[in-house]
């Protein structure tokens, strides 16, 4: 239980120990014997302030949580390991409308969507494990895994008009045949900070890039504190792909990461904002293995580690000529087949750097720097993601040969944002 420690329980331990009730506990188990006979069912009949505490055990259930039911907490009783909801019919796994953050979603395996019909496209779905249309609940902890969304967008998570808070959840092995195989964002403002987003896929780039582990769009998106590794998109964005966005992208880790366009950890497309902190290595792309930018805007880009990458032009940062990004105290290196592509060489330059950051065990995705590393401290601070030294001495200088990709070309990733 002491990963659950939240809000949620802050309610449980009332209801069960306060003499003045803030609202009633559902106890469920499976089989029915609980205090309702599903999930669902308590979910139904629960009033603002309730608290559905959940069982260990499998369920069978596609879970909606609406308006009337703003402020419950939907809670399991030992965590996404032991708790798991499987999408009975096609359909969305957990859908949300109408709530705000009062709501949460707390410690369950949610597997087996295939995602809701999208009324901004219809003919497509989106939301396969996940679907938070216009409302902002809490998602926190949960495991979201093997949701598969075909035609649509957000294979784990779609918010929509949303202002989530996406919390310390594991998003790994979702998939969807347009954008965003592990989240996909429109018109909205969500927080997603502090999750492991690995192994999604994005298919195809329908109208704009795929994005493997997120896609947003028009949104203002928070996006820290994540390790991303693993994810696959066709185009572009093989963890992350934001277009006419305002960001902040902070403290991220992102490996082995790949996608056939620009963009192996993050690609931007005319957006604003900041990314700062993060730490991209061994990632793979066609163009820009690293971070790729397009398109008008002038984003802040300082203090990352951006190492080890590999593409076919433009290696670790690729810059297209319409893009001004303002780069400073970034540390990139050893990057194939060069460092910088459609942008200057910024070595030397606003503090940035081109030295083996030394990482302390990289193959065995140890992120830290040894004790004296050039990333830590001096006038920029500390670059990259994790800000203190892991080791005395480094391992070995670490980066995978070349690995073939797409052949990619800033034409022919332009071309994608005229279709």
């Amino acid at each position: 239980m002491n990963g659950l420690k939240s809000v949620c329980i802050a309610l449980l331990f009332v209801s069960l120990f306060s003499t003045a009730s803030n609202g009633r506990t559902w106890y469920i188990k499976p089989g029915g014997t609980g205090d309702a006979a599903t999930i669902q069912a308590a979910i139904d009949a629960s009033a603002p302030g309730d608290t559905i505490l959940v069982a260990t055990g499998t369920y069978h259930e596609n879970l909606s949580i609406t308006a009337p039911h703003n402020g419950i907490c939907v809670l399991s009783e030992a965590g996404a390991d032991a708790t798991t909801v499987i999408a009975k019919v096609a359909g969305t796994g957990a859908d949300f409308s109408g709530v705000d953050t009062t709501t949460t979603l707390k410690g369950f395996t949610l597997t087996g969507g295939t995602g809701a019909p999208n009324p901004e496209n219809p003919g497509t779905f989106h939301g396969g494990g996940v679907r938070l249309y216009y409302c902002s609940p809490k998602i926190i902890a949960n495991h979201i895994i093997d949701n598969h969304v075909e035609p649509g967008r957000g294979g784990g998570i779609q918010c929509f008009g949303s202002a989530a808070i996406i919390e310390g959840n594991v998003i790994s092995g979702n998939s969807a045949s347009f954008h965003g195989g592990g989240i996909h964002v429109e018109h909205g403002s969500p927080r997603i900070v502090g999750n492991t987003i690995s192994d999604n896929e994005a298919w195809a780039g329908v109208a704009g890039p795929s994005g493997g582990g997120i896609s947003a769009y028009y949104s203002a998106i928070v996006i820290s504190d994540n390790l991303f590794k693993g994810n696959k998109a066709v185009t572009n964005g093989g963890a992350v792909v934001v277009d006419n966005c305002s960001v902040q992208i902070k403290r991220n880790i992102f490996t082995a990461n790949q996608c056939g366009a620009s963009g192996g950890g993050v690609f931007l497309f005319a957006c604003t904002g900041e990314v700062s902190n993060n730490t991209a290595v061994l990632n793979r792309s066609g163009s820009s293995g690293g971070f790729g930018f397009l398109g008008s805007g002038s984003p802040t880009v300082r203090n990352n580690i951006v190492v080890c990458n590999n593409t076919q032009i433009a290696g670790g940062i690729g810059c297209d000529e319409t893009t001004s990004p303002n780069f400073s105290c970034n540390d990139v290196w050893n990057n194939t087949p060069s460092n910088y592509g459609g942008c200057a060489d910024q070595t030397g330059q606003h503090g940035n750097i081109s030295a083996d950051p030394r990482f302390c065990h990289l193959s065995p995705d140890d992120y830290s720097v040894a004790a004296g590393s050039p990333i830590l401290g001096g006038e920029c601070g500390t670059m990259g993601a994790i800000d203190m030294a892991g080791c005395s001495s480094a391992g070995p200088p670490f980066c995978e040969p070349p690995i073939g990709t797409k052949t990619s070309s800033w034409g022919g990733i332009k071309s994608i944002y005229k279709k």
